[in-house]
């Protein structure tokens, strides 16, 4: 009889291209920990290939991103995919994440027939903005039907946040609640800097028409400092076009910072961790709306796991890991006047800059690592399996 075994069922890219990239491949070393071999069934890779072997986990490709991938192929094949792995492999439990909303209902109904546990592992409620044809999407629509019907069907919950525990504790089943997860020694840590501006940076993909981070209040708080502004301010993730977007083509304040405002663009995810460990802060502002209090930031984890402080406000559970003055500084809001302030507080104390370092990297240590919550997934799976 081969090794129980896991499969996980996501939409993202893996094993690497998306920040769910991450987060799938660091639950899975959890059910690795825990004695379960994981195969991940994923729509799309930044591999030349259709399968492959990751960090000692096999993956299959289901498909591509293109638009006829995310309609209609990547759903088809991956269900195919898992009623193969389902024949061969001794699979304990089938694992789903919430952004493969457009399949659940098929995984169910396989899941039953098989006797197999069905677990769904949410860490997203999408805003209509998501949605590029808005409430008239049929995503749209079939995402709310999921969230707000059928994935209770599931048999167990993995969330993200509290306000999604919540939500999914409403089915009087088994749920618990893990933050984002990473593997600290996947981090290069830097003790101090050596900048002679105070270096701010924005770390993301592009965050486009969504608006999942906003850039103009930093901008407007920033230019307060004049051209002698202490700060500087680099923003990956996104160009030039994106950022103006963001900001409501606003191209006078973009001028007006541009002596100190960089837009650097996409980087390479590696590339992306040097820069967290030269930056004496990471940065960002999210929207206070439902989606931002559902999910939670990965850049959070991955900045304090480099050791640099993180700036932002208190949306989700953000509050549970960033200290005000301790790892980073809680903003009060997402106003100008509250950036601005944590800004003068920046000039006024750099020489507990590393000190704050220190307390970042432990806090990643201890809340984030994949190690922390072994014993969650472990009391989950013995009660499925009982």
């Amino acid at each position: 009889m081969p090794n129980s075994s896991v499969i996980f069922i996501t939409n993202s890219f893996f094993p690497y291209g998306q920040a769910y990239s991450q987060r799938a491949l660091n639950l899975s070393r959890i059910f690795r920990e825990c004695g379960y071999n994981v195969k991940i069934i994923a729509d799309c890779t930044k591999e030349k290939r259709n399968e492959g072997t990751f960090d000692g986990f096999s993956y299959l490709i289901a498909g591509d991103n293109s638009k006829k991938g995310r309609y209609f192929y990547n759903k088809i094949n991956s269900v195919k995919l898992l009623k193969k792995s389902l024949e061969t492999d001794n699979v304990k439990a089938v694992l789903i994440s919430g952004g493969a909303y457009d399949r659940f209902n098929t995984v169910r109904a396989i899941c039953t027939k098989k006797g197999v546990p069905l677990i769904l592992e949410t860490c997203e409620w999408y805003d209509v903005s998501s949605f590029k044809l808005g409430k008239a999407d049929m995503r749209f629509n079939q995402f709310t039907h999921c969230i707000e019907k059928a994935f209770f069907n599931a048999d167990a919950f993995i969330t993200i946040s509290r306000l999604l525990q919540d939500h999914f504790e409403k089915s009087g089943k088994p749920v618990i609640r893990i933050p984002t997860v990473i593997d600290c020694g996947d981090f290069s840590y830097s003790e101090k800097t050596n900048n002679s501006k105070i270096n701010l940076i924005h770390a993301g993909t592009a965050v486009g028409k969504q608006h999942k981070e906003l850039f103009r209040e930093i901008m407007l708080a920033i230019s307060e400092y004049g051209k002698d502004s202490p700060f500087e301010y680099k923003i990956f993730g996104s160009d030039k076009s994106t950022v103006l977007e963001n900001i409501g083509n606003d191209t006078a304040l973009l001028d007006k910072v541009s002596d100190c405002v960089t837009i650097v663009g996409k980087i390479p995810q590696k590339e992306m961790l040097e820069r967290y460990c030269e930056a004496d802060f990471s940065i960002f502002v999210r929207p206070d709306r439902r989606s931002s209090h559902a999910g939670f930031p990965t850049k959070l984890a991955e900045s304090l796991a480099a050791g640099t402080p993180v700036i932002t406000n208190n949306t989700g559970d953000i509050g549970l890991y960033l200290k005000d003055g301790e790892n980073g500084f809680l903003l009060k809001d997402g106003t100008q006047k509250s950036v601005k302030d944590v800004l003068d507080k920046l000039i006024q104390n750099r020489n507990s800059f590393e000190q704050m370092r220190s307390n970042a990297r432990r806090t990643a240590q201890e809340e984030f690592s994949y190690m922390t919550y072994k014993e969650s997934i472990n009391s989950l799976m013995k009660t499925l399996l009982k």
